[in-house]
């Protein structure tokens, strides 16, 4: 039996609606999200920064820190990306969820 929140999974990204906006609720992470849309496939940790970076006033090894320590963690446990440790790659799996942020 499914619960209330799965029977109100958003369709074309198949998470919750209180998931995707836990998601989308850090900037940086919703910048990342669009950065990996607009890739052509597997992007590295240090080009997703340096995308991150240039609308940002941190320095690219402290994102990169917050990518690896607070936004891949996410992102892989609800699918919505996938990280290929062997090659430090991240792909988008999920990309309507970029439909999802508002400008």
């Amino acid at each position: 039996m499914a619960t209330d929140s799965q029977s109100r999974a958003v369709p074309a990204v198949g998470l919750p609606p209180e998931v995707i906006e836990d998601i989308l609720s850090a900037p940086r992470r919703r910048r990342m999200l669009e950065v990996l849309a607009e890739s052509e496939g597997c992007m590295v940790v240090d080009d997703i920064a340096a995308a991150v970076e240039a609308d940002d006033s941190d320095p690219r090894e402290r994102l990169k820190a917050e990518i690896y320590d607070e936004h891949l963690p996410k992102l892989t446990a609800t699918g919505v990306v996938d990280y290929d440790s062997m090659r430090g790659c991240v792909s988008l799996t999920s990309p309507a969820i970029v439909d999802h942020i508002e400008g």
